[in-house]
């Protein structure tokens, strides 16, 4: 009984989270989902959205490398490990993709992309998925950012035009003054990961990262990790405090909603009250 009744209060603090801040964005509608990169994490997404209908999957289906010239697939998760739920699509380019950028064009590159998740999107409706949008994970150098918003505007303005397109983004690229200005109009928008992709610089704070955000001038969503790095008695890391951060990010006219890495663990309860802070 008392398991039960801890399931529904987790429950309702996640709906009232995903009403309260979806009325909160100004001229769009948060989303809100989940990444799946294991079966665990299927099984914590299947127990959440038992709770809040909306949540969306985002499996890992792909990771695209960079080999003898030519961009490679590997199949990961099945696009039906989450049910019959419409999908985020997540496809991660993987550090050997950096070469790339020495040894093709953007044009040839945009092509190779395009050709990629045309049979990624083939497959996936195969097995009777569909896909609402592509994500692609990549932890873009800065030096490239420039580069990978060409190669995303002309894969944008091919077959892909009428698919949302998200990327992952780095708190390093909110340093650069021209990230934001160069991805207008081509993405949805950008997925800011604070886990597992550095801390912020010394003397930022949360409050300032907001405002940068804000500054880009682009959609985004907050990408968390419910998990910790470090034993059992040794916490490394400190991914779980950026849960209390949310209400200054769902204050900003540019925020789109959020994303959880599970790695395996429950994460609702992470999620703040809705009352701001002083």
């Amino acid at each position: 009984m008392k398991a039960r009744l801890f399931g529904m209060l987790i429950g309702w603090t996640l709906a009232a989270w995903v009403s309260g801040t979806a009325g909160a964005v100004s001229g769009a509608e948060a989303s809100f989902g989940q990444w799946i990169w294991s079966a665990r994490d299927a099984a914590v997404f299947a127990k959440t959205k038992a709770a809040v209908p909306d949540l969306i999957p985002s499996p890992w289906i792909a990771t695209l490398s960079f080999a003898e010239g030519r961009l490679e697939a590997r199949r990961a998760l099945s696009p039906a490990l989450a049910g019959a739920s419409p999908i985020a699509a997540v496809v991660r380019l993987d550090e050997s993709f950096h070469r790339a950028w020495e040894a093709l064009p953007a044009p040839e590159l945009a092509a190779s992309l395009e050709t990629a998740l045309s049979d990624l999107e083939r497959r996936a409706a195969a097995a009777g998925t569909e896909i609402l949008e592509w994500q692609l994970d990549y932890d873009c150098p800065q030096r490239r950012l420039g580069e990978w918003a060409e190669v995303l505007r002309r894969l944008q303005s091919g077959a892909r035009r009428d698919r949302r397109l998200w990327i992952t983004s780095l708190i390093s690229h909110l340093q650069d003054p021209d990230f934001g200005k160069r991805l207008q109009g081509i993405v949805a928008g950008h997925i800011l990961q604070v886990f597992d992709t550095g801390g912020l610089p010394e003397g930022l704070a949360a409050q300032d990262l907001a405002a940068q955000l804000k500054t880009h001038a682009l959609p985004f969503r907050l990408g968390l990790g419910a998990f910790e790095r470090g034993k059992a008695y040794e916490t490394k890391t400190e991914h779980r405090l950026w849960f209390s951060a949310l209400p200054d990010f769902a204050a900003n006219p540019w925020y789109r909603g959020l994303w959880v890495f599970p790695a395996g663990k429950s994460w609702a309860h992470l999620l703040p009250s809705l009352e701001r802070r002083p």
